[in-house]
């Protein structure tokens, strides 16, 4: 990866400043698994095609210290319980975001829920009125047009 690619990479990233919902394209979904305290499990790590401002200055630091793999590894995500909706990369889901409290006591925009998108259902497209209009509009597209009067 050069520097070119890791920046267009970062610059398709959408920025998120404050807490809300929003909807952003799934980069990568991979195992991770990891026993909790209450006996469920954390199957998988989302990530986001998302930074938060924090994320995108430690982008910066990691690109001026030539640490490309560093940059590209800034972005939002989330753990995925074995309980939970495990998004596929390149979908797009719907993402809540808001002030946490990290374990060193700060406050941190991260992602605290995440709801798949409701896919629109859609119908085929209908072009056989064509095939019984095909000889009246052959001979219309072949006539003369100082023939063709209007109406």
């Amino acid at each position: 990866m050069d520097k070119k690619n890791a920046i267009a990479i970062l610059n398709s990233r959408a920025s998120i400043a404050k807490p809300g919902k929003y909807r952003v394209k799934v980069s990568n979904c991979g195992d991770y698994h990891k026993e909790l305290a209450n006996g469920q499990q954390v199957v998988a790590i989302a990530n986001f095609a998302a930074m938060t401002p924090y994320q995108k200055s430690k982008a910066i630091e990691a690109i001026k210290a030539d640490d490309l793999n560093g940059a590209l590894n800034n972005n939002l995500s989330l753990s995925i319980r074995d309980s939970d909706y495990r998004p596929a990369k390149g979908e797009r889901v719907d993402i809540d975001v808001d002030y946490v409290t990290t374990k060193d006591g700060e406050q941190a925009l991260l992602v605290v829920g995440l709801t798949p998108v409701q896919a629109e259902s859609t119908s085929k497209c209908d072009f056989s009125a064509l095939l019984e209009e095909g000889e009246e509009a052959e001979a219309t597209a072949d006539a003369d047009p100082t023939e063709i009067t209007a109406d």
